[in-house]
C-alpha cells in the first residue's frame, strides 16, 4: 500500500489582526478547557510575567472553574479574559490586536485548526511540539516549544515579543497560512490528486 496525506485548511479570511495600539502584550489562546489541552500551564506562563499582558481565551469547558481561581490570584498588570465558546473565531483576532497565540496541548491528532486560525490572521504562535505542530511553527511564524518545556524558556519569548527584541510579520505569516493551509486550494488540489491518481491491480491509495 502507497499511503499519502493531504492537508485540509481553514477558510482565509480578509485582513490582519490590527496593529499594536497599546503598551501591553496581548496573548491569545483557544481550546477546550481539559486536562490535555494544559491551560493552566498558560496561566502560569503569565503570572510572572513582569509586564503588561491581556490574555484571552475562547473555549471553556469542564476546568473552567479551576482556571478562573487559578487566574483570580494574577497580579493587577496581568489581566485574563475568559470568551466562552465563540462561533467565528477568526472575529476575535481581526477586531483585536494580538501579539502571540499560544496552544501548549500535550497531545494533537494532525495539524490544530486554532492554530491555521491564528496564523491566517497573522499572529504568530507559541506552541508545543505534539502532533503536526513542527510543520506549521517556523522561525517565521513563532517559536516551538518542547511538550515539556522550560518554563523561563517560553517566558523569555513573550518578553522578546512584548520589548520587540523578536519580530514577526503579520503579512508574512499570513501568506505562510495561505500558501500551505487555505482550505479551497487544499480541497482542490486533493480532488485533483484523487481524479488523477492512476488506478492499479497491485495496490490502493489511501488518503
Amino acid at each position: 500500500y502507497k499511503v499519502n496525506h493531504r492537508y485540509l485548511g481553514v477558510n482565509i479570511p480578509k485582513g490582519l489582526t490590527p496593529k499594536k495600539t497599546e503598551d501591553v502584550l496581548n496573548v491569545v489562546s483557544c481550546s477546550n478547557v481539559i486536562p490535555l489541552k494544559r491551560i493552566h500551564l498558560i496561566a502560569e506562563m503569565l503570572e510572572a510575567l513582569d509586564f503588561p499582558v491581556v490574555w484571552k481565551h475562547i473555549g471553556g469547558g469542564p476546568l473552567i472553574a479551576e482556571l478562573e481561581e487559578q487566574c483570580a490570584a494574577f497580579p493587577p498588570h496581568i489581566k485574563c479574559k475568559f470568551l466562552g465558546r465563540v462561533d467565528i473565531v477568526n472575529k476575535v483576532y481581526l477586531e483585536n490586536h494580538c501579539d502571540v497565540f499560544i496552544h501548549v496541548s500535550e497531545t494533537e491528532g494532525g495539524v490544530p485548526v486554532s492554530v491555521m486560525d491564528s496564523l491566517s490572521c497573522g499572529i504568530p504562535v507559541l506552541g508545543c511540539n505534539a502532533g503536526g505542530l513542527a510543520e506549521m511553527i517556523t522561525k517565521e511564524t513563532g517559536k516551538l516549544l518542547p511538550i515539556d518545556f522550560d518554563m523561563e524558556e517560553a517566558r523569555t519569548f513573550l518578553s522578546e515579543v512584548y520589548f520587540g527584541t523578536r519580530k514577526y510579520s503579520r503579512k508574512r505569516i499570513k501568506a505562510y497560512c495561505e500558501e500551505k493551509f487555505a482550505s479551497e486550494i487544499n480541497y482542490n488540489r486533493f480532488a485533483d490528486f484523487i481524479a488523477n491518481y492512476p488506478s492499479t491491480q497491485s495496490g490502493r491509495s489511501f488518503q
